[in-house]
């Protein structure tokens, strides 16, 4: 599907390439990995809109440990297949990664092969959970991801719409970012200083049993909280560009919701949901956060959200969690009167 419209958004991948990751596929134990190891793996699937390449990542934690590229055959190139990559930290040999599996080959090589590759994974997988970043901000980001209520699912983690062009991009992303740091400037709610920009890139996507989809900003209790109203608002304003740009057009922002779900659904890494996407869409700011913040960082984004919305800036629909490591969330909000929020 060639690019159209300002802006686009869309993970879904081809049947062919999904199938080497179902039943009977090549690649099929990375689905295993993602649904049954005991550590934070996820499997998630990439489409650039604009050029049709597609790739699947299997994280540990926010490190990608292996990166499966569809390699279509071409005109002048009778070669087709997969190569495979990951981080570089954890391809120099030590785990096991062979140069060579970066060399497109036909999935009848890959067959025989894979057997290095899910040996490369029995040893990179723990090796990378026990890194700081993956004990930490990686756990509480797939305990979200994974937690299963019936009242949420979710669709895709790193979350960036494409842009027509870099014009179309600035056009779309200053003005949002702007109008946020502005606010701030003025009011001055924290002690911190204001961030100079808000970046783009959501750290969830999800879909609610009300329709709604949901800009989740993701934070282990460790890092600070105080600038995340404004970070997930601006997650959700980018996304509701999006949904609004593609309303109209082809394919259409439910059509690539639906088909992401529908995906998901089929590898068993997403229960079954019969919700459908609201008309008009509607993409709700959220904030999910680890228990046992202190109620000082708390008090920061209460008092931020505060800001926004006194200056017009923010938006009122932002629901704020604490999550657990077991992926529970818990709806908090600020109590009247006083710095701390009650559950």
């Amino acid at each position: 599907m060639p690019f159209t419209g300002r802006i686009r958004y869309d993970r879904r991948v081809t049947d062919g390439f999904l199938d080497l990751f179902h039943d009977g596929g090549v690649a099929r134990s990375l689905t295993e990995y993602a649904r049954k190891a005991r550590f934070p793996v996820d499997l998630q699937f990439r489409r650039n809109p604009k050029t049709g390449a597609e790739h699947a990542s299997l994280y540990v934690g926010l490190t990608s440990v292996l990166n499966v590229y569809s390699k279509p055959k071409r005109s002048n190139s009778p070669a087709g297949g997969l190569a495979l990559d990951a981080h570089r930290t954890w391809t120099d040999g030590r785990y096991g990664f062979d140069a060579s599996w970066r060399e497109t080959a036909p999935i009848e090589e890959w067959a025989k092969r894979w057997t290095d590759v899910e040996n490369y994974l029995e040893k990179v997988i723990p090796a990378v959970s026990d890194t700081s970043h993956a004990r930490i901000e990686g756990a509480v980001q797939a305990a979200v991801s994974a937690f299963s209520d019936g009242t949420r699912v979710m669709l895709d983690r790193e979350v960036v719409p494409h842009f027509l062009d870099t014009t179309t991009k600035r056009a779309v992303l200053e003005p949002i970012s702007q109008g946020l740091v502005a606010a701030l400037v003025r009011e001055q709610p924290v002690t911190s200083r204001v961030p100079p920009s808000f970046g783009a890139e959501c750290d969830l996507l999800a879909l609610d049993d009300r329709g709604r989809l949901l800009a989740v900003e993701v934070k282990p209790h460790a890092n600070s909280l105080v600038w995340t109203p404004a970070q997930a608002t601006m997650y959700a304003r980018v996304l509701q560009a999006w949904v609004e740009d593609d309303s109209a057009g082809t394919p259409g922002w439910q059509a690539v919701i639906r088909g992401m779900l529908h995906q998901r659904r089929k590898l068993g890494l997403a229960d079954p949901f019969s919700v459908e996407p609201s008309e008009p869409p509607q993409v709700v700011p959220v904030i999910a956060f680890q228990r046992g913040a202190s109620g000082r960082l708390v008090e920061g984004l209460w008092r931020v959200q505060q800001a926004l919305l006194d200056h017009g800036a923010g938006d009122p629909s932002l629901e704020v969690y604490q999550v657990s490591l077991s992926g529970r969330w818990d709806r908090i909000h600020p109590e009247p009167g006083a710095g701390d929020p009650h559950v």
